[in-house]
């Protein structure tokens, strides 16, 4: 879905944080038209616009090997108008 919106999607994964028992911690970067969004998986969630930290952070949902991104806050970042049906699912991106 993102590749059909025009984005690149990229992840890496942090060094080990002798602060917090050496954990590692997982960054998404979306790209768009020259914009970036970089939402750090880490206790709590830091997200980064254009590289300056956002105070209205996402939250993010986890299930066994995947990572669940709120479609309504990136399209917000990125301008794109998200309009969701509740009573059929159906969710409608224009941008």
């Amino acid at each position: 879905m993102f590749k059909a919106l025009g984005f690149e999607v990229r992840s890496s994964v942090s060094k080990p944080d002798p602060k917090h028992y050496n954990a590692t911690y997982t960054t998404w970067t979306f790209s768009r038209q020259g914009k970036t969004l970089s939402i750090r998986a880490s206790d709590p969630v830091e997200a980064y616009v254009d590289g300056k930290l956002v105070r209205d952070v996402p939250s993010l949902r986890w299930a066994a090997d995947s990572t669940q991104f709120p479609l309504d806050y990136i399209c917000s970042v990125f301008g794109i108008r998200a309009n969701w049906d509740r009573s059929s699912g159906k969710a409608t991106l224009q941008g």
